[in-house]
């Protein structure tokens, strides 16, 4: 597929949205999808049974805060083809991918 946006960076919200701040559970690298492991605490996906809050917008050791998009547009790596307009979900290796029979909402645009 064509990347529409080669000058942004993985990681890089491309359009407007929503940024919330939360502490970091667990490092975090720009671009990972996170979960909510904690009132207002983030950690990295590393499953599929973790359903992503939003994309990190900012490489965070544990402790730290992090900047996290809830909803908008960022340019993420995906794990398999997303059709466009499906809802996706992490999958089981955490990267985002199209799996609408199990998650059919979405706070969150992946390009």
């Amino acid at each position: 597929m064509t990347d529409l946006w080669p000058d942004a960076e993985t990681g890089e919200m491309i359009s407007d949205g929503t940024v919330l701040s939360f502490e970091a559970a667990s490092n975090i690298t720009k671009g990972d999808l996170v979960y909510l492991s904690a009132d207002m605490t983030v950690s990295k996906c590393t499953a599929a049974t973790q359903h992503a809050l939003g994309v990190a917008l900012t490489t965070v050791q544990t402790g730290e805060v992090c900047s996290v998009c809830t909803r908008g547009v960022v340019k993420v790596t995906a794990g398999d083809a997303i059709d466009r307009g499906e809802a996706v979900q992490t999958a089981e290796v955490a990267e985002p991918s199209q799996n609408w029979k199990q998650r059919k909402s979405w706070q969150f645009t992946m390009t």
